[in-house]
C-alpha cells in the first residue's frame, strides 16, 4: 500500500461527494519558517451538491472563483488544511446557496469537531488523549 497524506485522509476522513485531489508541503515565512500541508479537495465528477440549508440536492448554480480553506487535525504536529472551492446551488426552497460541506459548519474555518473525534478516535485516544493531539479542548 502506498502511504500518502490523501490514502491517510481517505481512511480516515472519507467525504461522500468529494475527492482528495492534492496534498501539497507550503512554506510559510510568516510562522517563523514552520510549514504546512495543504490538501486540495474536489467534487466528485457526477456527485449532485446539496443545499447548505436544507440538505437536500439541488442543481447547480455557478462555482465562484472564492477558495476557502479548513484547519483539520494536526498530524505529526504539523497543521494541515483542507481548500475547496465551495459550488452554489438554487435550492427551491431557499434560493441561491452555499453547498452542504461534510467538513464544515458554517462559516467556521476549522473542520467539524465531530471528523476530528472520528479522526482520533481511529487512532485509538480517548478525550484526554484526542485533545492533546488535536491540540483543542473538548467540551462535554
Amino acid at each position: 500500500m502506498n502511504l500518502t497524506v490523501t490514502s491517510i485522509l481517505k481512511r480516515v476522513l472519507p467525504l461522500q461527494g468529494f475527492r482528495y485531489q492534492s496534498a501539497l508541503w507550503v512554506e510559510d515565512a510568516d510562522r517563523g519558517g514552520k510549514g504546512f500541508i495543504e490538501v486540495a479537495l474536489a467534487a466528485r465528477r457526477g456527485a449532485q451538491a446539496c443545499g447548505g440549508s436544507c440538505g437536500r440536492r439541488a442543481p447547480g448554480y455557478d462555482r465562484p472563483e472564492k477558495v476557502r480553506c479548513w484547519q483539520f487535525i494536526s498530524l505529526w504536529a504539523l497543521q494541515i488544511y483542507l481548500v475547496y472551492a465551495p459550488r452554489r446551488v438554487d435550492c427551491r426552497r431557499y434560493g441561491v446557496r452555499v453547498e452542504r460541506l461534510p467538513w464544515a459548519t458554517g462559516s467556521c474555518t476549522y473542520a467539524r469537531p465531530s471528523a476530528v473525534g472520528a479522526a482520533l478516535a481511529v487512532a485509538g485516544g480517548g478525550e484526554a488523549v484526542s485533545g492533546a493531539v488535536a491540540r483543542c479542548l473538548w467540551s462535554g
